[in-house]
Formats: structure tokens, sequence, C-alpha cells
């Protein structure tokens, strides 16, 4: 528990920058919605400083026909139509003179509350004669001429006021599309220092651990194990409970050697020697089988998928899982015989953790008939097969390499092929494989090898396996076995096809 409460967790770190990378997202899209919004208020302001001048403009010349037909008729209609003119024109020179805080309008404004009084005269003038109308008229109207005389001097300062506001709009445009790009640098400043030290710190220690997984995938158990782990997180405690895995497995296989020298001693005194080789392929499996101790590396594995998948990294859980079918097949089921369908399992399984390795580089499929799936097969016949085209095949390759696994009925027999477009064998290579193949007393006991596969497969089917191999070097290698058709039953009884 106390080592635990040192550690500094991958999930806190990326919720504290997630949360830091929000606020900096919600602080960047206030400045620039409180930019626009001046803005918008500013192109608003424009807009009615337009419409109110416009306004008092045409409602002067309204308001002046207005009165002039009222002086000559006085009615309801028509004075109804002259307060509506000198109410717009009277609002119309207020907003004016609040919109643009120049002198000039408030003189402008008062010249019209002047000229509206003179007309509210005319207007409120009951029973007078025409003449007496027309005289109040044109009172009016020398209110009106002296306004109109100035007209061309406010037209002028409502566009100098609208230039100045437009250079002023300009340059806050540019301001703003400044924030806009300096913030975009800061966040991807931000965003990259992160992930810099998230790769630094954790994604090369990751990366580290996956290569040491793949050569012992490959059989390659003397992997360099650091003396010093430091544990800082979960990715620490991975690698400290990975190397103390490795380091259990280092001793086990020095002490199955000793074993295994002790007991060939001993079977080379007890045993005769028409039993030795049986005995000494029996003991090669077993020394396969116990090459790791299974329970505690599928322990060890599901403990590391389950904090995988605590971390939300279920690209990782997934892989660790088929990691873990993968080898729990190749090591419980190592001396058993098992159906071709577990097989062609155990193969796809293989495949989907190369696919997540190598990706788009390397194209892996599984043809195979349904009629065969209950086929009876020494187990680890296949893998090994499309594993051998992998390594000297198809890795020397940069890209474009398949393999293909095919399975058919040919007869009372089946026919197992794997076929890849690697580097392929010379003909003196192949050669000196098919004279190893056919040398009774050559040694695989380093692997599972193709050697180990076939006597494997004749003592299984009492030397009745036929195999080929062809190979054109960068075009196509073709490896085949054709082997009698022993199938079994869904209760798990044998027949023969």
């Amino acid at each position: 528990m106390k080592d635990k409460i040192k550690y500094r967790s991958i999930k806190q770190k990326m919720f504290w920058f997630s949360t830091l990378l929000i606020c900096l997202i919600v602080v960047f899209f206030l400045l620039i919605w409180g930019g626009n919004h001046y803005l918008f208020q500013q192109q608003d302001r424009l807009l009615k400083v337009q419409q109110h001048f416009s306004t008092l403009v045409y409602g002067l010349g309204e308001a002046d026909s207005a009165l002039y037909s009222f002086a000559q008729k006085s009615t309801d209609e028509l004075k109804y139509k002259c307060r509506a003119s000198l109410d717009s024109v009277t609002e119309a020179s207020r907003q004016l003179s609040e919109l643009v805080h120049k002198p000039i309008f408030v003189d402008l404004n008062y010249m019209v509350q002047t000229y509206t009084n003179a007309a509210d005269q005319l207007l409120s003038a009951r029973g007078l004669e025409t003449g007496r109308m027309l005289s109040m008229y044109h009172a009016c109207t020398e209110h009106l001429q002296i306004i109109e005389s100035l007209m061309h001097e406010y037209n002028y300062e409502v566009d100098n006021d609208r230039f100045e506001r437009e250079q002023q709009l300009v340059q806050l445009q540019e301001i703003i599309n400044e924030i806009m790009v300096g913030a975009c640098i800061a966040l991807l400043g931000v965003c990259a220092l992160f992930f810099l030290s998230f790769s630094r710190h954790i994604t090369k220690r990751i990366v580290l651990l996956t290569g040491q997984a793949e050569k012992i995938s490959q059989g390659e158990w003397n992997t360099a194990v650091p003396g010093q782990i430091e544990v800082r997180d979960e990715v620490g405690v991975l690698a400290k409970a990975f190397y103390h895995m490795l380091e259990v497995i280092h001793q086990q296989i020095e002490q199955l050697k000793r074993q295994e020298a002790m007991e060939r001693h001993l079977k080379e005194a007890e045993v005769a020697a028409a039993n030795m080789k049986t005995r000494m392929e029996h003991a090669q499996l077993c020394i396969l089988q116990s090459r790791v101790n299974p329970h505690f590396l599928f322990n060890t594995l599901n403990v590391i998928a389950g904090q995988a998948a605590e971390e939300a990294a279920f690209t990782t859980m997934d892989m660790l899982l088929e990691t873990a079918d993968y080898l729990r097949y190749s090591l419980n089921k190592l001396d058993k015989i098992v159906t071709l369908k577990e097989e062609l399992q155990n193969v796809e399984d293989y495949f989907q953790i190369q696919r997540r390795r190598f990706r788009e580089r390397i194209q892996f499929s599984i043809e195979y008939e349904e009629t065969v799936s209950h086929l009876k097969i020494p187990s680890m016949v296949l893998q090994p097969l499309c594993e051998n085209a992998l390594i000297h095949g198809i890795m020397p390759m940069k890209s474009g390499g398949s393999i293909c696994l095919r399975t058919k009925m040919c007869g009372q027999q089946v026919q197992i092929t794997v076929v890849d477009n690697g580097a392929g064998f010379s003909p003196e290579r192949l050669s000196e494989i098919l004279e190893r193949l056919n040398n009774k007393d050559y040694d695989d006991a380093q692997g599972i090898g193709l050697y180990n596969i076939l006597q494997r497969l004749r003592a299984y089917f009492n030397e009745n396996v036929e195999y080929s191999i062809t190979s054109t070097p960068g075009i196509e290698t073709n490896v085949s076995l054709c082997i009698p058709a022993v199938m079994s039953t869904e209760k798990g009884e044998e027949c023969d096809d």
C-alpha cells in the first residue's frame, strides 16, 4: 500500500493534462467570443448611425411637406402624419447625439428640438386663417433651412465617424487574429510538450518491454535484466513484474539444464540403445513444455491486462489476452492430440498477434474446408510452419509480405499447405534442408522445427506422411504436408474417413 501511494498514475497524469487543456480551450474561446462580440457591437453601432441619419434627413423632408399641407388644410389626418414625422426626427437626432459623441450633433439635436417646438405651435393652432397658418409654417421653415444649410457638415461628420470606426475595427480584428494564432500555437506547444514527455517516460519503456516480449516469443530467453528498475507508475510496476518473471524463468532454465544432464546420464546407463531415441523425444517435449511456469505467466498477463483495462488501454489489453491464449494453448497442449479446428484457432491467435506487430506490412490468411475441421492431429504442428514462413521468408522483406495457410481434402488424405511470397531458398539451400529432413540422425532438439513436426506426425500416423518443399526466391515458397484423414466425432470418438 505504501508503494502504491508513491505511484504517479498514468490516469492521473492524463486527467490533469485534460483538465488543463480544457481550461485553456475555454479561455481561448472566451477571448474569441469577447472579441467577436465587441466587433458585432461596433458594426451594429455603425449601422444604427447610418440608419438614424437617413431617418433624420428623410423625416425632415416628410415633416416639412406634411406641415405645409396642414397649414393649408388643417385636418386630423394631416396632424397625425406631422406628429409621426416630427417624433421620428426627434428620436433620430437624439440617438445620433448619443451614438456620435461630437458637439455638432448635440447642436443638431437642439436645433431639431427648436424646429419641433415651432411645428408644435403650428399644429396646436385652432381656428386661424390660412394666411396666419402659412406665416407660422414659414417660421418653422426658417429653423429647417438652418438645419439643411449645415446638413453637408453633418453628413461629413457621419462619414468621418464611419471611417474612423472601420479603421478601429480592422485593427481590432488583426489583434484578435494574432491572439487566436498565438493561442493556437500555445495549445499546440502544451500538447507537444506533454506528448513528448509522455513518450519519453512511458512509451519508450513500453516499446522496450514489447521488444523483449517479441524476443521471448521467438525463444530468446537470454534477455538482459536491468539491475535497478525505477518504479514511478504502472509501467514501472509492469516492467518490474516482467523482469522478475524473466529472472524466475532463467533460474528454471538452468535447473532444467542440470536436470536434463542428470537424466541423460542415467538413461544412457539404464535404457537400451533401441529405446533411447523415443525417450529422448519425449524428454525434449517435456523440456519444451516446462520452459516457463504457466500459472505464474498467465497470472502475470491477466494482472497486466486488468491494469490495462483500468487505464482504458484496450488495444494493449486485447494483445495481452491474445498472447495469453496463444501461450496457454502452446504450453498446455504440446503433448496432446487436438482437432484441426483447434490448431487453426491457435494459428489465428498467432496471426492476430503478428498483425498488431506488423500492421499493414504483412497480410495473413487462413483458407480451410469445414469438412476437415474435426481432423485429429498432434498439437503445435501448423503454427511453427507459419512462424518459419514469417521469420525466414517475410521478415527480410520491407513490405508487401503475405502468408496463407490452406487445408483441403484430397481423397483419403488432407493436404496442409503454407505459402508465402518471401525471400525463399536458393536451390543449394533447399537441397541442404531436404537432406537434413531425410537424415534420421539429425538433431532438432533446439526447437519445434519442420523435422520435429515430421517426426511427430510420422509417429502418430505410422509413417504415412508425405511432404514437399518448393521455392522460387523472391516469388513464392510452398511447404505442403499430406496426412491421413483421421477424424473425431462430436463426442470425441475416432473414425476413419
